[in-house]
């Protein structure tokens, strides 16, 4: 005799409709980018990369005091069920929508190609191939060709409220590559620790590159991901001087400018 479905939850699993599947998340290998630069299919290890496509997650959620273990980030954000591997490596992730997921790239991982893959609830999108560098530099942007930076006592660089020659001023990046000492898979960074690739850093102000006054240039502790870059701005520093970060023979993109202003003129009732 062939059994009825009661009408109860339990057996809505056997008799009911069969469920649906999450859609497959879709992406390509240049709708994988740097977090800060938005320049596609380069990787550095422990950067923060963006995925961009379509079905990557059923829900918008950020990163949340719950879901870290200590200085570990989670592989995948509670509830969400999304997960990202690079080469056989779980990622961890920080933040998933619809249409976008944040990852740490591996910090284990060394210079070459890769393949990059989303699951989503069980079900993968493509495996896609992009390349990981040594580094990969890009500025976080306050707006389109706007770094953002601060003064030294924490407050934000506008147009509005801009740095001047001889301050100090604090950019933040990501893509900056390996640490001294090295940071563990998907650590939270606990203290300041310097480039690895130090001798070859360099920040050009309106194509003049500058070393020395590099006061700083690693980790943000307290982050996983963010660097940043303690600077000295020259006496002799121009108006808005577009800025570019240097690591090795590899630039952040052109056309960022930091906001520095020209320090006032003396009084013109003492002339």
């Amino acid at each position: 005799m062939r059994p009825t479905c009661a009408a109860v939850s339990l057996a809505l699993l056997f008799c009911g409709a069969a469920p649906l599947m999450a859609a497959a998340p879709r992406y390509t290998a240049s709708s994988i980018v740097n977090a800060a630069s938005g320049v596609s299919s380069i990787l550095a290890p422990n950067g923060l990369a963006t995925i961009h496509g379509t079905d990557l997650s059923g829900l918008t959620q950020a990163l949340s005091a719950s879901d870290l273990r200590g200085d570990q980030l989670p592989y995948t954000l509670h509830g969400t069920g999304v997960g990202v591997v690079v080469s056989g490596l779980r990622a961890h992730v920080v933040y998933v929508s619809p249409s976008q997921v944040n990852f740490l790239v591996p910090a284990l991982l060394q210079p070459g190609p890769a393949t990059v893959v989303l699951t989503r609830l069980g079900v993968s999108g493509d495996a896609v191939k992009v390349l990981i560098a040594g580094c990969s530099p890009g500025l976080f942007l306050l707006k389109p060709g706007l770094a953002v930076a601060t003064r030294a006592d924490g407050s934000v660089l506008t147009e509005a409220a801009p740095a001047h020659p001889g301050e100090v001023v604090v950019l933040y990046a990501t893509g900056l590559g390996q640490t001294a000492p090295p940071l563990g898979h998907g650590e939270r960074a606990r203290t300041a620790a310097w480039l690895a690739r130090r001798a070859e850093f360099a920040v050009v102000l309106d194509g003049r590159t500058l070393t020395a006054e590099v006061l700083y240039a690693g980790v943000t502790p307290g982050f996983g991901g963010l660097y940043q870059v303690n600077l000295r701005l020259p006496e002799r520093t121009g108006p808005n001087p577009e800025i570019l970060l240097l690591c090795g023979d590899t630039a952040s993109p052109a056309g960022v400018r930091l906001p520095v202003g020209t320090l006032p003129g003396p009084d013109a009732s003492t002339q």
